[in-house]
């Protein structure tokens, strides 16, 4: 069975618990009138008027407790039921009216109301009507338009429960709707929140790597940088800007170096041989690493630059 929201089943254990004992007041009322008007005991507790007042008093007490919604459906037949009964007894008992008033109402706390409603309310008002009218009906003085009265008061009702209740759905659909409207605002500003965090975080990647270069150059910097003393090993000035051109730009032919330094191909060759001698080694990828960190090293490029 379907079960039933914790505040529903409150509500249906004091109206269950308050409609029993009215009940069963109303029966002792009742079954003490019969009593003094002539009924023997027995007659008074088997009267309609104690005995089932009785039933439906324990039928209420009992399942008070129950927390399926079959038993909410089942308290507003019962009082919907009690009503028209009443209704058909006596068209003009205030009882009657109160009970099917009392049982619409436990309808719309109970959610009864959330599907279908107008169709609810009108089944609910032409069956009213067609009971009023039947009740009048019933009387031997019966004559058409009598129940007039009685039918505007009920369409008057069920309309002003409509109005309010349609009016209520309303109001719960705009906050719904202003709720959803305040959770897509949330949700597009935490979007745009994490696509800065990720734009930052690129950022920051990349001014770490930054950081790391420079440190790297700091660090280079701060070592001891003890150039290749040239004249000590007596490099002519010819000789030293063959060198200094071949360790800047390492890939050059000596055909490149020559037309760099507008000299001939075998002035470079010669003068290379000439230093390869002076220094004791025997190929150009010797005198690079001999001689390359005269001209690479960044201490040099400042003092170039402050040159």
């Amino acid at each position: 069975m379907t079960k039933i929201s914790n505040e529903v089943h409150a509500i249906q254990i004091k109206i269950s618990t308050f409609i029993a004992i009215v009940g069963f007041l109303v029966a002792l009322s009742n079954f003490i009138f019969m009593v003094y008007s002539g009924f023997s005991i027995r007659e008074s507790l088997l009267g309609k008027e104690v005995f089932l007042l009785v039933i439906f008093s324990l039928f209420f007490l009992i399942l008070r407790r129950k927390t399926s919604i079959l038993v909410l459906y089942l308290q507003v037949l019962i009082i919907y039921l009690n009503g028209i009964i009443a209704i058909l007894d006596n068209h003009e008992a205030y009882n009657g009216y109160g009970l099917i008033i009392i049982a619409v109402l436990m309808m719309y706390k109970y959610g009864m109301l959330k599907n279908h409603v107008r169709t609810k309310i009108i089944s609910i008002t032409v069956s009213m009507i067609f009971f009023i009218e039947y009740s009048f009906y019933l009387k031997s003085n019966y004559s058409f338009g009598l129940s007039f009265n009685y039918i505007l008061y009920f369409i008057f009702f069920f309309t002003i429960i409509y109005i309010l209740y349609n009016s209520e759905i309303n109001r719960i659909l705009k906050i719904e709707k202003s709720f959803k409207s305040a959770i897509n605002s949330k949700e597009k500003e935490l979007e745009l929140l994490i696509n800065d965090i990720v734009e930052y975080k690129e950022m920051i990647k990349e001014k770490e790597h930054n950081i790391s270069k420079l440190y790297s150059e700091i660090e280079i910097l701060t070592e001891p940088w003890q150039p290749i003393d040239l004249q000590k090993y007596k490099i002519s000035e010819r000789e030293e800007s063959i060198i200094k051109v071949l360790c800047e730009n390492t890939d050059l032919s000596n055909k490149e170096i020559a037309g760099h330094l507008e000299i001939k191909e075998g002035t470079v060759k010669q003068n290379l041989n000439k230093v390869y001698r002076k220094f004791g080694i025997s190929s150009r990828q010797k005198l690079i690493e001999l001689c390359q960190s005269n001209y690479k090293n960044p201490i040099y490029k400042i003092t170039q630059d402050v040159d």
